[in-house]
């Protein structure tokens, strides 16, 4: 497999946690991805990815 960069995605995601990606279903595009937002952060500690996020083009 190879792996090479195509552009920039110009979208409204947040962070880059986990690294948000592209995926196409038939004619559209759709970009899962999470904003980042703890939850139970003494509990948990640092690195929870937030609440997921699912956008379409």
């Amino acid at each position: 497999m190879t792996v090479r960069k195509l552009g920039t995605l110009n979208a409204p995601y947040g962070t880059n946690i986990p690294h948000p990606m592209l995926v196409r279903v038939g004619d559209r595009w759709w970009l899962p991805t999470f904003d980042g937002t703890q939850y139970a952060e003494d509990v948990l500690g640092y690195g929870g990815h937030g609440d997921f996020l699912l956008m379409r083009a």
